[in-house]
């Protein structure tokens, strides 16, 4: 959880941020992670979240995704921002040389699976 006081949302179990991010009460959990869970590749319903994780209850999935409902376009930013600040730092710590490296090494490795030549 962030060093900061969180702030009572308008949505049961959710609190702010000072940058207005959204958190599960008590659990150290932002929103945005249930959130990426739920719309993510693997479109995990709410139940399947809780299996997940199981630190959380059904009832504060339920509240982070009907926050998300709620504040759809602030925390659809929120993920952009946080990819794209992904990005950037990825981009300014990724040795290219050692990347190119280990794609032909994979590459030789699905021409010639036994690993003999």
């Amino acid at each position: 959880m962030p060093n900061t006081t969180l702030v009572p949302s308008g949505t049961p179990h959710i609190l702010l941020d000072e940058r207005g991010r959204g958190w599960i009460e008590g659990t150290g959990t932002k929103v945005i992670e249930v959130v990426l869970d739920h719309i993510g590749p693997d479109q995990m319903p709410a139940e399947q979240i809780h299996a997940q994780r199981p630190h959380l209850t059904l009832d504060q999935i339920k509240a982070a995704l009907n926050f998300y409902k709620m504040n759809r376009a602030a925390v659809d930013e929120e993920i952009r921002l946080a990819e794209e600040q992904y990005r950037d730092i990825r981009s300014k710590t990724e040795n290219k040389e050692s990347q190119a490296r280990l794609r032909e090494l994979k590459q030789q490795a699905t021409q010639n699976p036994s690993g003999s030549e």
